[in-house]
Order: C-alpha cells, then structure tokens, then sequence
C-alpha cells in the first residue's frame, strides 16, 4: 500500500506522480503481446492466438471496471472453456470463492481514482509435457496499480498493487483458455477486496 510520496498526501489529479508506477505503462498498453515463435508441438498461428487470449484474460481480470467494482466477472468468465467456466461460476459463491481469479474490491467501498490504471509485465510461451500430453502454456507475469479512495469521498487517496504470476493452459488455436497454476495478491490496504489467495 502506498498511502504517502515523500511525506505529501497522493494528489488525486496526478496519484501515480512520484510512485515507482508512474512510470509503468496506462492501461491495456502495458499488455504486450510478444512476437509470435513456434515453439514445440505448436505452430506459429497457436502461439499468437494463446497470445491473444492471454492478454484478454489479463484484460479481464484485472483491467475490467465493472469486476473491480465487485461487480459480476463475467468478462473474465466468457473467456474460460466451458467446463471451467462452470467451476468458477459455481464457486463464486462458495465460502472459498473463485473470484481470487480476479481482482474486486469489495462492493461499494472504494471509487477508482481517474481513467487510468498503471501495469508493468512481460508474457511468454512455453510448450511443455503434462501427464503424457504436450500442452501449451503462457506465464504472464504482471503488476497492475489501482489508485482508490473511499465511496463518495474526495480521499484519501491510495495506491494498490495487484501482482499476478499465472501460466495459463491452450489446447490449440481454437481452444479458449485454461487457468493452470496461478495466484492473485493484491497489496495490503485499507480498503476490503474480493481476492484471496487460493
């Protein structure tokens, strides 16, 4: 959590002036999709697609307003294949909830501070063996910087960082994804969210 820069309170005009994240990249910018390589077992078009559908992930999970907010994910879920979308559908409302697969503050505590949120990571694929089958895989590895402040309030303002560090599953160029191994944890704050870690 950062609450203070250099013992002056975060201006709500500029919240990231003097962070480490100002100068991290805005928004879905900081998603950079790498040059597509094959890689082994897997064609050139594979890698770009898993690519592709690991920034809209990306995108979804952590990015998307309406799931930060506490609303329903369901950007994040429309991109899962069918039978874990139903696992993460249903268990968003068990006491361990999937939702750790997404950031949320908890609803109705906290307002996002401007239009910007601040990411910084890198992606890559890696083509690997699992229980006999080589599958593909992308780890991602990101920092996403959300500037809050209390519901209906002017401040304080505070800097939140999310660190992710997943490897998602592809079958192929038309499979959707699958979230193989993968935490969430945002930094320590003030205000509740919706992550835990699994």
């Amino acid at each position: 959590m950062e609450t203070l820069i250099e013992g002056r309170a975060i201006d709500a005009d500029r919240p990231f002036a003097g962070s480490p994240s100002e100068k991290f990249a805005d928004g879905a910018d900081g998603i950079v999709i790498p040059g597509a390589m094959p890689v082994e077992g897997f064609s050139f078009q594979d890698v770009a697609e898993a690519y592709k559908t690991a920034k809209e992930l990306l995108e979804a999970a952590y990015l998307d307003r309406s799931t930060l907010l506490g609303g329903h994910p369901d950007a994040y879920a429309n991109l899962l294949d069918p039978e874990q979308r139903a696992w993460f559908l249903q268990g968003l409302v068990q006491e361990k909830s999937t939702r750790y697969e997404v950031m949320s503050f908890a609803p109705g505590i906290v307002d996002l501070v401007g239009p910007i949120i601040k990411v910084q990571g890198s992606m890559s694929a890696i083509s690997a063996v699992d229980a006999g089958n080589r599958k593909l895989y992308v780890a991602v590895e990101y920092r996403f910087v959300y500037a809050v402040r209390p519901k209906g309030r002017k401040g304080p303002v505070e800097l939140v960082m999310s660190y992710v560090k997943d490897r998602y599953e592809f079958g192929g160029i038309h499979q959707t994804a699958r979230c193989d191994t993968g935490f969430s944890r945002p930094g320590t704050t003030n205000f509740p969210t919706c992550c835990a870690s699994p």
